[in-house]
């Protein structure tokens, strides 16, 4: 047992990919690059991780970390949304995300609508991708087992609690089926985005158009049209308006 132990560890590093390989060494030099607060080098060592293809929470909330220590905010808040969405219960992520929005000049009330939104919002973010899935699948399987179970016995009551129980089990995996597929969305999606540049909200895509009102970095918005470089953005206050990609960055 324990020459195969030591053939392992003599064989491991040669497992590793040149991509893996890279990465390990990336990460170890961005780490060391935040801890001597150099964080313009910490985060071009992050972002060439991303770059490989390769994402994770930690790996935002690093990056989200240098960004705010390099006084980035709306960066920042960017990469702390997308670590949030891989790990939407991580204390440490929304922590920092809270704080950094606390820098934000905006302060964007929110309406009765957009209430109800934050609400199943937050349902829906209680759990990742995979646990709506597999929780969509268990539900399912056990609806299909219970009904079969139903289908041979001939007790009235009891066909009546499994049938009962069946439907139950049913309205729960599709729930939870509509909600890996909403997360999913939120995952690869491009309904979010942050301001990134203090920017003059218009009432068309047009420059010439009416200025409607200023927005300052940092501040999320939600996609709603485009139109060549032009993208309609609704605020959580209901407020509608026009600006162009240039200002924003897709969470």
């Amino acid at each position: 047992m324990k020459k195969i132990i030591v053939i392992f560890f003599i064989l491991f590093p040669f497992w590793l990919t040149a991509d893996d390989n890279e990465i390990v060494t990336l990460f170890d030099n961005a780490n060391k690059a935040y801890s001597e607060n150099k964080y313009d080098e910490a985060i071009d060592n992050y972002l060439k991780i991303k770059e490989l293809g390769y994402e994770s929470a930690e790996l935002y909330y690093n990056i989200g970390n240098a960004y705010f220590k390099n006084k980035k905010i709306a960066y920042s808040i960017l990469f702390y949304e997308k670590a949030k969405i891989l790990d939407p219960n991580n204390e440490k992520i929304n922590h920092n995300l809270i704080f950094a929005n606390q820098y934000v000049p905006d302060k964007i009330e929110t309406v009765q609508g957009f209430f109800i939104d934050e609400f199943f919002f937050k349902i829906i973010n209680s759990q990742n991708v995979d646990s709506w899935a597999y929780m969509s699948i268990f539900f399912f399987c056990a609806a299909l087992v219970l009904l079969l179970i139903v289908f041979f016995n001939r007790v009235l009551l009891f066909r009546k609690i499994g049938l009962f129980m069946t439907t139950i089990f049913l309205a729960i995996s599709i729930t939870s089926y509509v909600f890996a597929d909403k997360m999913q969305e939120q995952t690869t999606g491009e309904n979010a985005a942050i301001i990134i540049n203090t920017v003059t909200v218009k009432s068309s895509p047009d420059n010439m158009s009416t200025d409607l009102f200023i927005l300052n970095q940092g501040v999320k918005v939600k996609l709603e049209d485009k139109l060549n470089d032009w993208y309609e953005i609704k605020l959580a206050d209901g407020r509608i308006g026009w600006i162009l990609k240039t200002n924003f960055e897709i969470i």
